[in-house]
């Protein structure tokens, strides 16, 4: 009886979620969308755009990239140079152009933690605090949304959760789990992806993708 009903119940999770995306395709007037995915940092990015057909529920990997930044330069130069290729990825790049919607990951700030130093005789502990490169990381984040805003595009943040979700379909799954789904995905594009960063962007992208859609439903449509 129990598998009958957990059956049912699957059932009509799919229906409703096939109804979800007929009545977004039926206001946006198309079946397709497309999403620029960023890993962000001031050091090393990637990106990733995608195409989403909506009813299919279908994602197709149409361009990868990355980008480092000079270590030599001042932190507002490489602020800047993250600023103007992300610009030009939107407004030059064959794909950049189609692009609706902006996705990246969602920091979170940490605590100073105690960390043993490895000195058993010692038992020193120091205070390490993790939150002093997300600070310049989310001056990036800054950027994102400013560049959303000139071009008028929805940006979206996903933590780590979200984006396991749809990648690999539980949100609690270990980084192993969702590497070893993003390289299927990889694998099938054909693209070369060269670092974790244009690897993670790839999940963002599609993360970004998938809740634009539920974004609209719940904004837009149901009432």
């Amino acid at each position: 009886m129990k598998n009958i009903t957990k059956k049912k119940t699957t059932k009509t999770k799919k229906l409703k979620k096939e109804m979800i995306r007929e009545e977004v395709v039926q206001f946006l007037g198309r079946d397709t969308i497309y999403a620029l995915g960023v890993d962000q940092g001031y050091a090393n990015l990637g990106f990733s755009i995608v195409k989403y057909n909506i009813l299919e529920d279908k994602i197709e990997v149409l361009d990868v990239k990355g980008l480092t930044t000079s270590a030599s330069k001042c932190l507002n130069k490489r602020i800047l140079d993250i600023y103007s290729f992300t610009k030009d990825l939107l407004m030059e790049n064959e794909f950049g152009k189609m692009v609706d919607v902006l996705g990246c990951e969602k920091l979170f700030y940490n605590q100073p933690m105690k960390v043993n130093t490895g000195d058993e005789l010692k038992a020193t502990f120091i205070l390490r605090n993790k939150s002093a490169s997300i600070l310049k990381t989310n001056m990036v984040t800054g950027i994102l949304y400013l560049i959303s805003a000139e071009l008028d595009k929805e940006i979206f943040e996903h933590p780590p959760t979200t984006v396991k979700k749809h990648i690999v379909g539980n949100g609690r799954s270990s980084k192993e789990e969702l590497n070893k789904s993003l390289n299927t995905i990889i694998e099938d594009s054909g693209l070369e992806v060269k670092t974790d960063h244009q690897s993670d962007s790839i999940g963002i992208a599609i993360t970004t993708a998938k809740e634009y859609c539920q974004y609209i439903y719940k904004n837009f449509i149901k009432k």
